[in-house]
């Protein structure tokens, strides 16, 4: 793997109320700001190595999801207006 990349993934913790989130990165340092950063979110670390680790995280706010996107390279949908919805007959949602 390219060691400009990150690797990353998410599964369910198993309590249906949190997750595990597995992180892999370049260097220890980028390791140890991403681990900085999750741990004022109150982000769990249940594994910790040179530059990986695991977190055990609960369902996100706003704040908390912002940086769980950008970790993960995830963008943001555009939200749509619920005003411009139309179903096939061509009639407003609203």
């Amino acid at each position: 793997m390219d060691d400009q990349r990150q690797r990353r993934s998410r599964a369910e913790w198993g309590d249906d109320s949190s997750y595990l989130l597995y992180v892999a990165v370049y260097s220890a340092r980028k390791w140890g700001a991403i681990e900085r950063k999750a741990k004022t979110f109150g982000w769990v670390l249940t594994q910790d190595g040179d530059d990986e680790g695991c977190f055990r995280l609960p369902l996100p706010d706003e704040a908390q999801s912002d940086f769980l996107r950008s970790l993960l390279g995830l963008r943001r949908r555009r939200q749509t207006r619920s005003d411009k919805i139309v179903n096939n007959e061509g009639v407003s949602a609203h």
